[in-house]
C-alpha cells in the first residue's frame, strides 16, 4: 500500500512540474483572448500557446514576464501568428528570470517600440558604492521568430550571458538588429538584414551561421567574441568593426576580406537577395520558399528549383563543424550562412547529375567512394577538441574593494583539453565603457592553476571605479585556442 501511495505522489508531482498549457485565441475558443491575460495567469514552468491570428492592442504588446520563466510559442510558426505593436509599445520583456529557461518561439513581432524582444535586469541590487549588479539569469531562448519593422531595434539585451537566438529573422528595424551590452549571447542561423542602423552591436557575441547584410551602418560591431560560418556583406559602413582587435573570425564570407582561417571574400550568389531570399544558389538544388512575405524562407516547402551556378559558400564552412540535417548530397562539409547546418541548406554540386542513392562509405554524396571520403573521415577522426576555459575568479558580479595600493586582484581560470595539453592562458580586462585596459597577464605553467594578478591601484594611481570584465584565452599544444565567457565584476576604492 505504501508503495502504491508513493507511486501516485510521484506521478502527481511530475504532472505539477510539467506546468500547465494555456491557450490564446483572439476570436475563438481558448483559455484567454489576449496574450497579457494568459501571461499574468501563468506561473513559472507554464506554456502559453498562441493560436493563429493577428494580435494588436495594449493587451497583446508591452508584455512583461516579471521574473516568470515561461514558454510562449505559436501553434503554427511565425507565418501563423503576428503580434503588431503599431509603434506604441515593446513586444515581450524578459526580466529577472532566474527560476528556469524562458523560451519564445515561432512568433512574428512587428512595429514594436523599444524592442520587439528585450532582456534587461529591471531592478538590480547595488554594491557599496552604488555600482549596479547584474545577478545571474536563467537561460533565454528566442527561436524561429521574425522581429521586423520595429521603431528602434529588434532584440535588446543588457547584462545577460545565457541568451540564444536561433533561426530568427531580424529585419527592417528602425535603429538596429541586435543590441547586446555587457552580454555574451549566441546568435545562430539568423538572417539580420536591412536594419536602419547596425546589424549586430554586441560586447561579447558568439555569431554562428548567420547572414548579416544590407544594414545601414556596421554589419557587426563588437568588442570581443567569435564569428564563424557566416556571410557578412554589403553593409553601409564596416562589415566588422572590432574595437579591441581580439575578435576571432573564421570560415566566413566577409565583404572586403578579413584575416582568419577559412575566410573568403566573394559574391555568395544568393537566390534573390533583392527579394530577401538569402538561400544559396545551387546547380544540385536549393530550398524554394512558398511564402514571398517570409524573408528567411522559413515556411514549409521543398527543394523545388535548381540554378545555373553554384554558390562558393556551399561546403565552405568549418570542416569540423557539425553538418546537422543538411540534405543529401551535402559534401561532408557544412555551408556558410544562415541556412548552413539546417534542413534548408543548399545541396552540393559535383559537376554532374545529382546522386540519388546513398552509397555506403560515400561521405560527401558524389556517388563515389574515394580518397575525398577518406580525407573527410580522417580529418574528423584525428581532430582534437579545442581547449575549454572559464573564469573562476573574480566571481560574477563580485564587488571588490581596494583600500591600499599594490594589492593585486587575482584573475583565475580553469582550462583543459580532452586530448591535447593547455600550454598558455592569457588574461584580458575591459573597463567601464570607453575605458580600455587590455591584456593584464599570462600563465604558461598552470601546475597550481591558471592565474595572474592585476594591480588596480598602484604607485601611479588607480583605474576608475566601476564595472570591469575579465576574459581568458586558453591555447593548447596543437595551437588551438578558446575564449572564456566574460565575467563582470566591480571595483571600488577608499572614499
Amino acid at each position: 500500500m505504501r508503495v502504491l501511495v508513493a507511486t501516485w505522489i510521484c506521478v502527481a508531482l511530475a504532472a505539477l512540474c510539467q506546468g500547465r498549457v494555456i491557450t490564446v485565441d483572439e476570436d475563438g475558443p481558448a483559455d484567454f483572448n489576449n496574450i497579457r491575460a494568459a501571461v499574468e495567469d501563468a506561473n513559472t514552468g507554464d506554456t502559453v500557446i498562441i493560436l493563429p491570428g493577428v494580435y494588436r492592442g495594449s493587451d497583446n504588446c508591452g508584455i512583461e514576464l516579471s521574473g516568470k520563466s515561461l514558454t510562449i510559442r505559436s501553434q503554427g510558426g511565425p507565418q501563423s501568428v503576428e503580434i503588431d505593436c503599431e509603434g506604441k509599445a515593446f513586444g515581450i520583456y524578459v526580466c529577472d528570470n532566474r527560476a528556469g529557461t524562458t523560451r519564445i518561439e515561432g512568433l512574428t513581432i512587428r512595429r514594436a517600440m523599444h524592442g520587439a524582444v528585450k532582456c534587461y535586469n529591471s531592478n538590480p541590487p547595488h554594491a557599496p558604492t552604488g555600482i549596479p549588479f547584474r545577478p545571474g539569469f536563467a537561460d533565454v531562448i528566442v527561436a524561429n521568430c521574425r522581429l521586423v519593422d520595429s521603431v528602434d531595434g529588434g532584440f535588446l539585451l543588457d547584462g545577460h550571458d545565457n541568451v540564444t537566438m536561433v533561426g530568427c529573422e531580424i529585419a527592417d528595424n528602425g535603429a538596429g538588429g541586435v543590441y547586446s551590452y555587457m552580454s555574451a549571447p549566441t546568435v545562430r542561423n539568423c538572417v539580420i538584414a536591412r536594419n536602419a542602423g547596425y546589424g549586430v552591436y554586441a560586447t561579447y557575441p558568439n555569431i554562428i551561421h548567420c547572414t548579416i547584410i544590407r544594414n545601414a551602418t556596421h554589419g557587426v560591431s563588437l568588442w570581443e567574441g567569435t564569428i564563424s560560418n557566416s556571410i557578412i556583406r554589403d553593409n553601409a559602413m564596416q562589415q566588422i568593426y572590432n574595437s579591441s582587435t581580439r575578435a576571432i573570425v573564421s570560415y566566413s564570407n566577409i565583404g572586403g576580406g578579413w584575416p582568419g582561417e577559412g575566410n573568403i571574400d566573394t559574391d555568395p550568389l544568393f537566390a534573390d537577395g533583392d527579394a530577401g531570399d538569402f538561400h544559396l544558389r545551387s546547380q544540385a538544388g536549393r530550398w524554394l520558399s512558398d511564402d514571398p512575405e517570409a524573408d528567411s524562407g522559413r515556411s514549409r516547402s521543398e527543394f523545388g528549383t535548381t540554378d545555373d551556378v553554384t554558390s562558393p559558400c556551399i561546403d565552405a564552412g568549418d570542416p569540423l563543424a557539425p553538418i546537422g540535417p543538411e540534405p543529401f548530397p551535402n559534401g561532408g562539409r557544412v555551408n556558410m550562412g544562415a541556412f548552413g547546418g539546417t534542413a534548408e541548406a543548399s545541396k552540393s554540386y559535383f559537376g554532374g547529375p545529382v546522386c540519388e542513392t546513398i552509397v555506403a562509405g560515400d561521405v560527401d554524396g558524389d556517388c563515389r567512394v574515394d580518397f575525398r571520403d577518406m580525407s573527410i573521415l580522417l580529418l574528423r577522426w584525428l581532430w582534437s577538441d579545442p581547449p575549454s576555459v572559464r573564469i573562476t575568479a573574480p566571481l560574477p558580479d563580485e564587488a571588490i574593494g581596494r583600500y591600499q595600493p599594490n594589492v593585486p586582484i587575482i584573475i583565475a581560470a580553469e582550462a583543459g583539453n580532452t586530448r591535447g595539453t593547455v600550454v598558455r592562458v592569457d588574461f584580458f580586462i575591459s573597463g567601464p565603457e570607453g575605458y580600455e585596459v587590455g591584456k593584464v597577464g599570462e600563465d604558461t605553467d598552470g601546475s597550481d592553476g591558471w592565474s595572474c594578478g592585476w594591480i588596480w591601484w598602484g604607485d601611479w594611481g588607480h583605474h576608475p571605479e566601476g564595472s570591469y570584465t575579465a576574459t581568458a584565452v586558453a591555447t593548447d599544444s596543437d595551437g588551438q585556442s578558446a575564449v572564456s565567457k566574460p565575467v563582470t565584476f566591480y571595483v571600488y576604492g577608499p572614499k
